[in-house]
């Protein structure tokens, strides 16, 4: 690394404010300010500044709730006199949340029976409340059962039902 580009890294910055995210729809301010570091005062320099932003990135995708995460900072000023100095930088985060739904339909088998194929339907709703929390629902029908069945009504109603609703624990730190 060439010393310009070392006293660019070394460059002061001023964090004065937490992470302003853009972009919530379902998920709560508050919940989502979970997942925020609260080491910005620890920031000192740009290097600091790039690798608070790529921590703070990651622990918004870990957290399962968004599909894309975009972390920016820019300088900025109260004044004339504070633009003399360009220290001061303010973060934005630009978050995209996933889907209100997803599913999967599909069949299941095991290695000891593969001639035997299970049809499955899978329904998620995460971030149900606005929490992190997630509701599924999961069903399967047996051939066996179909085939054996004694009305229409029976050969095609699945034999296995499962409902779970999942809330995170996270928190304040």
């Amino acid at each position: 690394m060439t010393e310009t580009e070392n006293l660019t890294l070394l460059a002061p910055v001023k964090i004065t404010e937490p992470p302003e995210i853009i972009g919530l729809k379902r998920t709560s301010t508050k919940f989502a300010q979970k997942f925020l570091l609260n080491d910005i005062t620890s920031v000192k320099n740009l290097q600091q500044l790039i690798e608070y932003q790529y921590q703070l990135r990651q622990n918004l995708l870990n957290s399962g709730l968004f599909k894309s995460v975009n972390v920016a900072s820019n300088t900025f000023a109260n004044n004339d006199f504070d633009s003399i100095d360009k220290e001061w930088v303010k973060i934005q985060v630009t978050v995209e949340e996933k889907s209100k739904i997803s599913g999967n339909i599909g069949m299941d088998t095991s290695v000891q029976n593969p001639e035997k194929l299970e049809p499955k339907l899978e329904l998620t709703f995460p971030n149900l409340f606005g929490k992190g929390e997630s509701l599924s629902f999961h069903t399967n029908k047996d051939p066996n059962m179909a085939i054996n069945a004694k009305n229409q009504l029976e050969k095609v109603t699945p034999d296995s039902y499962r409902l779970n609703f999942t809330k995170p624990i996270v928190t304040d730190k």
